[in-house]
């Protein structure tokens, strides 16, 4: 069950690691990685060869001291129509939204010369962020207020400002008396914002899965779950293996892992499991060896996409809109394989995955302190032009691409 699926395997003159992907509206890849102590973003073309029209041979860096700081380390991207990257990133105990142009430039246009910065209490740690239509950026931020984790919603406006109109002077917070820990956010069309991760009772033996709803004024959904908060005992471990993606039809899907078995969830649009789906709202997948699922994506037609690392490397499964192993997708189910090409090892890492329009699926890692893609078809076999444009660039100095 093992797929042959070539990796391109990135290296950098210092240890990289990938935080997230995107696409561009045209299908590019876009990558956010730290390489070193440098926010790192690196763009693709479908093929695996380096975008000559976006930084230095398709790659920006941005250390601490050109953004003013001693400490800089990416969390998220979310990458606009009009192709420019949105990077967000803990900096100096502030959270840094790290705009560019598409051409990879930091935006003038955005907040202080492309980067705003936001304090909504102490030891801030950005985990996620989406992009509002008229391209205004939403962070889920976890928090500390008065020794007791929160969990924080910040909203920008397209000029890099606290939005006045979401909120509390662009920022809420999920309302919530136990110990709260955000993992993932996106948004609904309308600008409504769904948010994902965990919360902690001293009653309950293991973290509850916590999904919240806001409004797209910055109030919790009366219409979502209890005043705009759900919490589920989840199946498997959902709950520690948590990534989420929106389909169409406003219903939340979820990733996680049930002894060795990557499952899917999807809630509907109130924060209640989906009864049509799977057996009671969650499905598992193909037996696999210590499997551990990290990130979803769910494709036009409403079937999901499950990714994440196994003892051999990373895998992939794929369920039907009815939440059904997908057999026809890689080998009964599951596409799996190896970025180092081998028999798989612990250092590889799943970050992220994203599906193209018409279903072809990328996935985003890191193997071994290098940037990791693999490039799959709409069924799940290799991408049979992926990583065989044959360009290589030698080491140059400084933070620069070694392959």
């Amino acid at each position: 069950m093992t797929a042959t699926a070539e990796a391109l395997l990135i290296g950098l003159s210092e240890a990289a690691a990938t935080v997230a992907v995107d696409l561009t509206a045209d299908g590019r890849i876009t990558v956010a990685a730290a390489c070193g102590t440098r926010a790192t973003v690196l763009r693709r073309t479908f093929d695996g060869a380096p975008d000559t029209s976006f930084g230095e041979r398709g790659t920006v860096f941005t250390a601490p001291a050109d953004a003013g700081f001693t400490t800089l380390a990416p969390t998220g991207l979310a990458v606009g129509a009009d192709g420019a990257p949105t990077v967000i990133a803990t900096a100096d105990d502030q959270v840094a939204v790290l705009r560019y142009t598409p051409d990879s430039a930091l935006d003038p246009s955005f907040a202080d010369r492309g980067i705003a910065l936001a304090a909504p209490g102490a030891d801030p740690s950005p985990v996620d962020v989406a992009l509002t239509a008229a391209g205004g950026v939403v962070v889920a931020v976890n928090i500390t207020v008065d020794g007791k984790p929160r969990i924080a919603v910040l909203r920008f406006t397209p000029a890099g400002a606290p939005d006045p109109a979401f909120g509390d002077r662009g920022i809420a917070f999920v309302e919530l008396n136990e110990d709260a820990q955000a993992v993932a956010i996106d948004l609904h069309g309308d600008g409504a914002v769904v948010l994902a991760g965990t919360a902690t009772r001293t009653t309950a033996a293991q973290p509850e899965l916590l999904l919240a709803q806001f409004t797209p004024g910055g109030d919790p959904d009366p219409a979502f779950g209890s005043g705009g908060v759900a919490l589920h005992q989840p199946a498997g471990t959902l709950a520690t293996g948590l990534a989420m993606s929106l389909d169409g039809g406003r219903n939340i899907v979820l990733a996680g892992t049930s002894k060795d078995r990557f499952l899917a969830a999807r809630y509907t649009s109130t924060g209640e499991p989906d009864p049509s789906f799977g057996d009671r709202g969650a499905a598992t997948g193909v037996l696999l060896t210590d499997a551990a699922a990290t990130t979803v994506g769910v494709r036009a037609d409403g079937s999901a996409v499950v990714a994440g690392t196994t003892g051999s490397g990373w895998a992939a499964v794929r369920f039907t809109p009815d939440g059904s192993p997908d057999t026809g997708f890689g080998n009964r189910g599951a596409a799996v394989g190896s970025f180092t090409g081998g028999t798989g090892t612990a250092a590889d890492q799943v970050a992220g995955i994203v599906l193209s329009a018409a279903g072809d699926i990328v996935i985003a890692g890191t193997a071994t302190d290098r940037i990791a893609l693999v490039s799959l078809t709409a069924n799940g076999a290799p991408s049979p032009v992926f990583g065989r444009s044959g360009h290589r660039r030698p080491l140059q100095p400084g933070c620069r691409e070694q392959g």
